[in-house]
């Protein structure tokens, strides 16, 4: 079995340009009021999606936990989720997303020290594989230096159909070496 030498995430640190703090929370323990800070400022970065933010604070899986950014005066200021993903053939897969900063603290490299972290803690909880979607440049090459690899395409089987999906924002870092076309999602939401 071919395997890549990724190094691990704690190696790399933090790499924000300023003072800040990461915790890790799982969802159940996600106080009310932070979750609706997080949902009003996933609406407004998303609003596309604001109705399932509004609803729910997540998008379309409920996360078993996320990544909160918290500025060196206590104030929130972004967030990562993960789940563990419903692949169907493949067991130890997780994904991330709904990624968010507050605008006044964009472009210091908070958001790249949540995906590290948020990556960190997916590899603790068991993830064999992981998978991600990402838009901005700027995070995509985070993902890349730290071994993810572009996927054109993957497999999702659906209730009603069997269809393979082509989208220019998914991710995947694959350190035991599976391919993306192995990866069987048996879900509705893609």
């Amino acid at each position: 079995m071919i395997t890549k030498n990724i190094p691990p995430i704690a190696y790399l640190g933090s790499a924000a340009d300023m003072d800040m703090r990461l915790e890790v929370i799982n969802e159940d323990d996600l106080e009310d009021s932070t979750r609706e800070f997080l949902s009003a400022l996933l609406r407004e970065a998303f609003p596309h999606n604001a109705r399932q933010y509004a609803d729910r604070g997540y998008l379309r899986l409920r996360p078993e936990f996320r990544v909160l950014a918290y500025s060196a005066g206590a104030d929130l200021i972004g967030q990562i989720l993960a789940f563990p993903a419903p692949a169907r053939n493949v067991d130890g897969v997780y994904g991330f997303g709904d990624l968010v900063v507050v605008p006044g603290y964009r472009g210091q490299r908070v958001g790249e020290s949540l995906v590290l972290r948020c990556v960190d803690e997916c590899r603790a909880r068991g993830a064999k594989a992981i998978l991600g979607s990402m838009q901005r440049a700027s995070v995509q090459s985070v993902l890349l230096r730290i071994g993810f690899e572009k996927v054109s395409a993957f497999r999702v089987v659906r209730k009603h159909d069997d269809v393979t999906l082509t989208r220019d924002s998914w991710w995947l870092l694959d350190p035991e070496a599976m391919t993306p076309a192995r990866i069987e999602m048996d879900v509705e939401i893609f």
